[in-house]
């Protein structure tokens, strides 16, 4: 297919743009007091870098938390709560990406925050949105480029080696690809830390992003602090329907499927398909279904409507579904973390794994053995789906299965996760560290150095 060369112009535009960003940053003053955060490609508010992003705007008072999004409406969401936040490419936005001396993300820095801003000297905080049974990071070899998704690579050969030659000018380095420039790619090495769970999945994150042990702290997850008390009230129309369908002595849970190939392959369609024949035995055991897509399957919409399957959206949970999950009565998932996190809530799991041979061959393959780490009966055919359930629902055999696994993968079951790698941010590097120049003063000192040398 020929490019579009009116496209091709735009991205060639955008890439000088990003290149003297990029060559700015790394001379650039950094402030170790500007943290900026982000989250799945710039493009929701939500995760484990809004838990700790709320938590350093009510605790940290010395501290410039700002909330960068490439959407205008994820913007004004979060100044209506009161925080900071600016679009990655308005000027306060890349001023302060410019000049934060940390930063914070949970699926990449090149994805969730202007990566043409990065400098050497940034402290990189990885918070990362799953750390479970699923092989991540170098070890994943059967990863998609879902970078593509935030740049689009330049297809004209001739703008190509423009910019590669731009590039070879300004720092001094040879790059071979447009999207191998150093501002696009995930530098694991370069992540000053990595907070995990428990030491089972520190040895995981060690092993799957090559990092040195002590990058690699153990903290809990900070979303899952929304799982405790009632620090999040819930509201709307999912909070009704849970409290009705409590009022009826009925039961109501998730179900959340992992993604198929990064969204490639339509997830909604093999839902209904399935569903359909369970609604008859989901009306005689009076039991409703959440149905809650993987955010890469948001897209697929359907038409059809069914009594006791309710099809939920971001938007519906209000871009944050931990403060939901101690509501329900039980969990259907497959090999999604989101069990992990579930764990802490202590109620029945069933793991619907109708596709686990093909599961592994094409999508992930599992780091740690798929039987031996899900506390909950399996189940490999939507027929058995909901009669299982029922009768968990009616006797709960896992109860000592799922401790095991809490202990094993939750070393700090008490929701003060995000107070944890927040004081460890802090106290590693604003504490003990003076209180930084302004750029004026910046400035006049590079300057004075540039006479005396001129001298």
């Amino acid at each position: 297919m020929k490019p579009n060369m009116w496209k091709e112009t735009c991205l060639f535009c955008k890439e000088i743009v990003h290149l003297f960003l990029y060559w700015i940053a790394h001379r650039m003053p950094l402030s170790n007091r500007i943290w900026i955060f982000g989250s799945w490609f710039g493009e929701t508010y939500n995760d484990n870098s809004k838990y700790i992003f709320e938590y350093v705007n009510a605790n940290l008072p010395d501290i410039t938390a700002v909330w960068l999004s490439r959407k205008k409406d994820i913007v004004l969401n979060v100044r209506r709560r009161g925080y900071k936040a600016y679009c990655f490419y308005s000027l306060s936005g890349i001023w302060y990406a410019l000049r934060a001396g940390v930063a914070i993300f949970c699926v990449g820095y090149t994805a969730d925050l202007p990566g043409f801003c990065i400098s050497n000297s940034k402290k990189l905080i990885q918070l990362w949105h799953g750390i479970g049974t699923k092989k991540i990071g170098v070890m994943n070899t059967k990863q998609k480029d879902t970078n593509k998704k935030i740049y689009p690579y330049i297809q004209n050969p001739y703008l190509t080696k423009i910019i590669l030659r731009l590039s070879k000018i300004l720092f001094n380095s040879t790059a071979t690809k447009i999207n191998h420039l150093v501002y696009k790619l995930e530098l694991f090495q370069n992540y000053t830390f990595f907070p995990t769970l428990s030491p089972s999945t520190k040895k995981m994150a060690v092993e799957s992003f090559n990092l040195p042990n002590e990058k690699v702290i153990i903290t809990g997850s900070p979303r899952n602090d929304g799982l405790f008390g009632n620090k999040f009230i819930i509201t709307g129309k999912i909070s009704k329907i849970i409290e009705d369908v409590h009022n009826s002595n009925g039961f109501i849970g998730f179900y959340m499927p992992t993604h198929r190939q990064e969204g490639g392959e339509e997830m909604l369609k093999v839902i209904n398909d399935n569903l359909r024949s369970c609604q008859k035995m989901l009306e005689e055991k009076n039991i409703y279904l959440f149905v809650k897509l993987h955010q890469f399957h948001q897209s697929e919409s359907s038409s059809e409507h069914f009594k006791n399957i309710i099809y939920v959206s971001s938007q519906d949970l209000n871009d944050d579904i931990y403060p939901f999950l101690p509501k329900t009565d039980f969990l259907i998932t497959d090999y999604s973390t989101i069990y992990i996190d579930y764990l802490l809530v202590n109620k029945p799991v069933v793991f619907l794994n109708y596709d686990l041979e093909r599961y592994t061959a094409l999508d992930r393959e599992l780091f740690f053995p798929y039987e031996e780490v899900t506390p909950g009966p399996k189940v490999s055919s939507w027929e058995q789906l909901i009669p299982t359930l029922s009768k968990q629902l009616k006797k709960d055999n896992y109860k000592k299965q799922r401790q095991k696994m809490k202990e094993f993968f939750h070393t700090y079951p008490d929701g003060n996760s995000s107070r944890r790698i927040a004081e460890k941010i802090y106290n590693s590097f604003i504490t003990a560290s003076p209180k930084p120049r302004t750029l004026s003063a910046w400035m006049k000192a590079r300057f004075a150095s540039e006479a005396r040398r001129a001298k």
